[in-house]
C-alpha cells in the first residue's frame, strides 16, 4: 500500500518572503560587484544599465520564478510504501531512499525531518508543513532513531562565499598585475567550474535552473581569455 503526502496552504503563507531574505542580499552582492567591474559612476552607459537592470528586469524575473517555484512546489508529493520513500516535483527528477539505505534521519525543529541514503545525492527534506506530518514521523521513527539537530542559518555562509567570489571577480577584471590576474582567475575557473557541476548533477536543482550554467561557461571562457592575453603578452 502506497501513501502519499502533500503540502499544506501552511507551506506558501509568505513562501515569497523566506525566498527574497536569502536572494535579496545575493543579488546586491552581485550587482555590487558588477557595478564596480562596469565603472560605476564614471560612466553614464553604465547607470542607466544598471537602472534598468534593478528597476525592471530583476524585480519581474524574480516575479517569475517565485510563481514558477510555487507552482512547482504544489506538485511535490511524498509516496511512502512497505520498502522505500520517494519524492515526485515537476522538474525535478525522480528521488527515491530505500529503508535498508538510510543511514540517518534528523529532526529540525519548526523545519521538518532530512534523511541522508547511503551516497550524497541520496537527502531527501520533508518539511514540517506535509499534511499528516506526525504519521509520516512516526513511521519513519519505527524504522531509524531521529536525532534532534539545532538548526543552522545557511544564509550568513551563501553571503560570505558570494562576495568572496565577487571580490575575485573584481581584482581579476580591474587588475593588470600579472600575479593577481593568474591566482584570482585560476580561482574563479575552479569554483565556477565546480559550480556548474554540482548545479548540473543535483536531484535537487530544477531543470531550469540548470539550463542557465551557460552563463558559467560563459564566464569561465571570458577569464580564461584575459589570461591567456595576459600570458602572450609576457
Amino acid at each position: 500500500m502506497i501513501s502519499e503526502y502533500k503540502l499544506t496552504e501552511e507551506f506558501f503563507r509568505g513562501y515569497n518572503f523566506r525566498v527574497l531574505r536569502i536572494t535579496v542580499p545575493l543579488m546586491l552582492v552581485a550587482v555590487t560587484g558588477g557595478w564596480y567591474v562596469a565603472g560605476g559612476l564614471a560612466d553614464p552607459f553604465v547607470v542607466v544599465t544598471f537602472a534598468v537592470i534593478l528597476g525592471i528586469i530583476l524585480p519581474l524575473s524574480m516575479r517569475r520564478t517565485l510563481k514558477h517555484q510555487q507552482a512547482s512546489f504544489r506538485s511535490f508529493r511524498i509516496k511512502l510504501d512497505d520498502e522505500s520513500i520517494v519524492r515526485e516535483q515537476d522538474g525535478l527528477l525522480r528521488l527515491g531512499i530505500k529503508f535498508r539505505e538510510i543511514v540517518s534521519i534528523h529532526e529540525i525543529p519548526g523545519n521538518g525531518l532530512v534523511i541522508k541514503g547511503t551516497n550524497q545525492q541520496q537527502t531527501l527534506a520533508l518539511p514540517a508543513t506535509l499534511d499528516r506530518f506526525e504519521k509520516l514521523r512516526a513511521h519513519l521513527s519505527a524504522i531509524t532513531p531521529i536525532v534532534h539537530q539545532r538548526p543552522k542559518s545557511r544564509l550568513p555562509m551563501l553571503i560570505t562565499s558570494s562576495l568572496g567570489t565577487v571580490l575575485f571577480m573584481v581584482a581579476f577584471y580591474r587588475s593588470e598585475s600579472f600575479p593577481v590576474v593568474m591566482v584570482s582567475g585560476s580561482i574563479l575557473i575552479v569554483v565556477l567550474t565546480a559550480c556548474g557541476i554540482q548545479i548540473y548533477r543535483s536531484v535537487h536543482i530544477d531543470r531550469r535552473v540548470k539550463r542557465s550554467v551557460w552563463s558559467l561557461i560563459l564566464v569561465v571562457l571570458s577569464v580564461a581569455g584575459k589570461m591567456w592575453f595576459m600570458l602572450q603578452r609576457r
